[in-house]
């Protein structure tokens, strides 16, 4: 049994005994406390609303409130898939692109538009190009190497002479262009060790056939 003590009800404020965690001295005391209530204003359409007092905390006076008090910074947004329209958070909107789902975002994401994408590998207009630019280079030179004089086509490429990572609008100009066997082209190339080592590749592949 739990220890009485006296103690002071909180509503009509007479003394009785009660546990330490008792608050009135009975059930009609404890009742009418549920009726007392506060005066608060709504966050959202700050009308005066009426609460009991131990949620003296409340916000607002009515769910109708609440969800347009959350809802406040929902705009709509077009998907830049499907371009349907649907709403979103502004807050959540991040990026230049916004998707209506995850299968939109994965189908726009492809192609050019994968943030990976690089033009000189994937454009199949720009390596034609570059083939036809090649193979008119070595047409012009006879299928010889302007260096050393070798005439096996086999193992003749159009080199730029001006690179064209660092000349991109001459990579296409005929007159940047000269005809060299693996060899002479690799000697060329010799600063730059990821296109030295392709092309020393493409010799020992060829040693390797013959």
């Amino acid at each position: 049994m739990y220890k009485q003590i006296e103690k002071s009800c909180l509503q009509c404020n007479t003394t009785y005994l009660g546990t330490k965690h008792s608050k009135y001295c009975g059930y009609t005391c404890a009742k009418e406390s549920r009726k007392k209530r506060i005066v608060l204003y709504c966050k959202e359409c700050s009308k005066e609303f009426e609460v009991q007092e131990w949620n003296n905390e409340a916000k607002y006076c009515s769910y109708e409130c609440k969800y347009k008090s959350n809802s406040s910074d929902i705009i709509n947004v077009t998907c830049e898939n499907c371009k349907c329209s649907f709403e979103r958070k502004e807050h959540l909107i991040r990026g230049k692109h916004s998707f209506c789902s995850h299968l939109c975002a994965n189908e726009f994401n492809k192609g050019s538009n994968h943030y990976e994408y690089k033009e000189s590998l994937h454009d199949k207009h720009h390596k034609l190009a570059l083939k036809q630019w090649g193979r008119f280079i070595k047409q012009r030179d006879n299928y010889i190497c302007q260096l050393c004089g070798e005439n096996d086509r086999t193992i003749l490429e159009a080199h730029h002479i001006k690179h064209r990572s660092k000349h991109p609008e001459l990579e296409f100009d005929y007159n940047n262009g000269i005809t060299l066997c693996l060899r002479c082209h690799s000697l060329q190339h010799i600063d730059d060790p990821k296109s030295f080592r392709l092309i020393f590749n493409k010799i020992n592949h060829e040693k390797d056939e013959s």
